[in-house]
């Protein structure tokens, strides 16, 4: 069976709170860092799921996150 490279393009909505949009931005990148899949992770998925390679990188963070202050 082939083997794949995918990229995936898909969005979080992270609230934090903070100083200012950039200590904000720098919290929710590392928050979404956090959240990468470990191989063990990956290997509980592919138990219950369709196989996932454990070749599966971390999330990128490509640096365009949109900052905006909310009410609250």
């Amino acid at each position: 069976m082939p083997r794949y490279e995918v990229e995936v393009k898909a969005f979080i909505t992270v609230i934090v709170h903070a100083d200012d949009a950039g200590e904000a931005r720098e919290r929710a990148d590392r928050f979404v860092e956090w959240l990468s899949p470990a191989i063990e992770q990956i290997d509980d998925y592919c138990a219950d799921h369709e196989p996932i390679d454990t070749d599966t990188g971390p999330f990128g963070i490509d640096g365009e996150s949109c900052v905006e202050e909310t009410d609250g």
